[in-house]
């Protein structure tokens, strides 16, 4: 991964975030009901998990602080071994690989303001 690239994805992820807490949030949260909220239902019911009414909301807050800290221990495997390229002098794969180190961060960042926004 170039240098340039790297900043712009970086910029990229940045720039996720602070749409993440514009007014325009509401927008993405409806991207994360239809992708993830209602996937996620469908799938309780399909196993015979599905609570109703506030109970599926504890369900989906479990699911997804589950979500969050599986995604954060890939994020620290990957910054381990970011560091470890960047110490053998790959600065390509170190970029890369922090990259999605910060990737794996924001993800969860994003998906709890979107849905935040909606108010629900």
């Amino acid at each position: 991964m170039t240098r340039g690239f790297y900043r712009g994805y970086l910029a990229l992820l940045a720039a996720l975030i602070l749409f993440s807490l514009s007014p325009l949030a509401a927008l993405g949260g409806l991207v994360v009901v239809f992708m993830i909220v209602i996937p996620v239902g469908i799938m309780l019911e399909g196993l015979g998990l599905l609570q109703k009414g506030s109970a599926f909301d504890g369900q989906l807050t479990t699911l997804l602080w589950g979500l969050t800290a599986f995604l954060v221990l890939i994020a620290l495997g990957l910054a381990y071994r970011a560091a470890s390229y960047h110490e053998l002098g790959d600065g390509a794969k170190a970029r890369a690989l922090t990259a999605l180190s910060a990737t794996a961060v924001t993800l969860p960042v994003v998906i709890y303001f979107c849905y935040t926004a909606l108010q629900i």
